[in-house]
């Protein structure tokens, strides 16, 4: 029989493995003679900004106390949408101490979000006048280098937590998976 405990694991991983590859393939689109474009600069950030932010749920999973269940949790989650500074927030009123320095990167950042993911966006900002975050301005190399190093970091400490909290071998198998899966869509379409 599959526990709220291993449904936990199983949703941290799950938003953890989003973040690796999301990172992943960020770093990939930076080799890329194409990552010298604004526009694909745009693209690359929001992937770095989504890692970012499945760090931060797999983080509120693996710090899930046992009282929460994992309806609740998902339904915590969906709420925060995509605002790092209340993933943040919330990993601190858990007392998870989040590494050096993210949460002021967290809150220069959030500001741009994932409303930069096409061109037309990107570029209608920079024409307003808009200023990307001092520190992350993705159009500049040493922000985008920033905000890579900052995906990394939060992506590394996720599993770190998740390794630790979840050190014993919990699986799910059979009807399990795709029953978890149908209460996750069910509580998904109720958000």
């Amino acid at each position: 029989m599959t526990t709220e405990r291993d449904k936990k694991r199983h949703l941290s991983h799950s938003y953890f493995t989003d973040s690796e590859q999301l990172l992943h393939r960020a770093v990939k689109s930076l080799e890329d003679p194409l990552s010298l474009r604004t526009s694909y600069r745009g693209k690359i950030a929001t992937d770095l900004i989504m890692s970012i932010e499945c760090a931060l749920k797999s983080l509120l999973c693996t710090s899930s106390p046992d009282s929460e269940t994992v309806k609740e949790l998902y339904s915590r989650l969906l709420g925060f949408s995509h605002h790092l500074t209340k993933l943040a927030d919330a990993l601190v009123s858990r007392s998870v101490t989040v590494p050096d320095g993210a949460k002021p990167a967290l809150d220069e950042i959030y500001p741009v979000g994932v409303r930069l993911r096409y061109a037309l966006d990107t570029f209608t900002e920079i024409a307003l006048g808009d200023k990307l975050p001092p520190s992350y301005d993705f159009t500049e190399e040493a922000g985008m280098q920033r905000l890579n190093s900052l995906a990394e970091t939060l992506s590394k400490f996720a599993k770190a937590e998740m390794q630790r909290e979840f050190s014993e071998l919990v699986t799910m198998m059979g009807s399990d998976i795709p029953d978890f899966y149908r209460e996750l869509a069910l509580i998904a379409r109720k958000s």
